[in-house]
């Protein structure tokens, strides 16, 4: 399959692989490594937009400053053989939860590529409401890496620090506050990586003055893996689902996530005893004693059984999903050329 990303990042026309050891594995961004395909930047791709009719697909991140190019682009395609492909980020700015928050031009890039990849599993309807009959609604996740399904991450219940959380504030972008708060209630050290931003740390450590912190920098994919590993619980309390990939790196190290019942991820990976409104602090806290008890026999359940639906994830399974979604939209395309009149 020939791909082609394009996304705010500056690098165009490249190839480029993604060292999870040094980036985030996890990001969208994989995917060109994923199909070996190529990178292009919004703004000089539309100096020479002819090449992107030699790729089979070609998505485009949502970002919310480049809707007005990723329409232009995906109209350009739309009666060429390349199938353009919408990979909105998620975040609340693509949800309508006021008259004020309506923006025509989300809805119309939705309308004009041949296939909204949605981040959300659970949100297809929603999407199908919006586009025309042409474009393909599907749910693409950005695959795990050989080393994530395979266990290289899993620390087993014996091994982890019961009395340790990780709050990681790149991935707790709504409420890392909360995440610390049921720490400290619980009498947990916390690990606080990638939160000392504009000279907040004193004042957030003044809010805990009895809490343990340990304080690192912005991690890797997989360094904050091997930390999160050895934590004993992971507190998710966020209003951004999105892909849900915090859920996803718990599932994969063996670290019981309470998360949030919106969160189709966290439904498919953990019991609904460990979801909760990310304001229900009381009850964050009781699922969190709930876990430690038993012996840890219902930990090692939990742990185990989000391993194995972590699988649905997986790069198999995730390929057939995109390559599925692809040859519906060329179908389309097919179909419409057909019809045309000449």
């Amino acid at each position: 399959m020939k791909f082609a990303l394009i996304s705010a990042d500056a690098s165009h026309a490249k190839q480029f692989v993604i060292h999870p050891e040094e980036g985030d594995a996890t990001s969208f961004m994989n995917w060109v490594d994923v199909w070996k395909g190529y990178h292009f930047n919004f703004t000089k791709i539309l100096a020479d937009i002819d090449v992107l009719k030699n790729f089979d697909v070609v998505m485009m991140s949502g970002h919310p400053s480049h809707i007005v190019d990723i329409i232009k682009i995906a109209k350009f395609l739309k009666d060429t053989d390349a199938v353009s492909m919408f990979y909105p980020e998620g975040s609340a700015q693509l949800y309508d939860n006021s008259i004020n928050g309506f923006h025509r031009e989300y809805y119309d890039a939705w309308r004009a590529c041949d296939i909204f990849s949605m981040a959300e599993e659970d949100k297809e309807s929603y999407y199908k409401s919006f586009v025309t009959s042409d474009t393909i609604v599907s749910f693409i996740h950005v695959p795990l890496r050989a080393e994530m399904e395979t266990g290289r991450f899993i620390v087993p219940h014996i091994q982890k620090a019961y009395n340790l959380s990780v709050v990681y504030g790149d991935n707790n972008p709504n409420h890392p506050l909360i995440a610390i708060a049921c720490s400290a209630k619980l009498g947990m050290d916390v690990i606080l990586a990638d939160v000392d931003r504009d000279g907040k740390l004193v004042d957030i450590k003044n809010l805990f003055p009895n809490t343990n912190f340990n304080v690192v920098s912005k991690l890797s994919q997989y360094a904050y893996l091997r930390l999160l590993g050895h934590s004993g619980v992971h507190f998710y309390p966020t209003e951004w689902i999105g892909t849900a990939r915090e859920n996803i790196s718990c599932a994969i190290t063996g670290t019981p996530c309470i998360g949030s019942r919106e969160s189709h991820t966290q439904r498919r990976l953990y019991p609904e005893w460990l979801a909760f409104s990310p304001y229900d602090v009381a009850g964050i806290i009781d699922a969190a004693k709930r876990i430690f008890s038993n012996s840890g026999h219902e930990y090692r359940d939990v742990a185990a059984n989000a391993f194995k639906e972590a699988q649905f994830y997986n790069l198999e399974n995730t390929k057939r999903r995109f390559s599925r979604a692809v040859k519906r939209a060329q179908s389309a395309k097919q179909s419409r050329k057909a019809v045309m009149p000449v």
